[in-house]
C-alpha cells in the first residue's frame, strides 16, 4: 500500500496533540492492513468532499483521504470536525 501525505496533512498533523499523533500511528497501522476495518469507521463523504473518505482516529479526530487507485491513498487532512470546512 502506498500512502501520500499532502503538505497540508503534515502541517495539521504536527499541530495535533502528541496523544492524537500516537493514536493516528496506531490507526494508520490498521488502515494499512484494511482501510475499511470496522474499528476505523471509514465512510464516504458528501458535499464538496464527495470524492473523499474519512476514518476515525478518536471520537473527535478524523483523517480525510482519497482513494487514488488500488492500493494508493492520499491523506488530505487530519483534525477535528472543522477540517471538513
Amino acid at each position: 500500500m502506498e500512502i501520500i501525505y499532502l503538505p497540508i496533512f503534515c502541517r495539521l498533523y504536527k499541530k495535533c496533540p502528541k496523544n492524537i499523533q500516537q493514536s493516528f500511528k496506531e490507526r494508520e497501522d490498521i488502515f494499512r492492513v484494511d482501510p475499511f476495518n470496522s474499528s476505523l469507521k471509514t465512510h464516504k463523504l458528501n458535499g464538496s468532499w464527495n470524492e473523499h473518505w474519512s476514518f476515525s482516529i478518536t471520537r473527535d479526530y478524523r483523517v480525510i483521504f482519497k482513494i487514488e487507485k488500488e492500493n494508493k491513498y492520499i491523506f488530505y487532512k487530519i483534525g477535528r470536525h472543522s477540517i471538513y470546512h
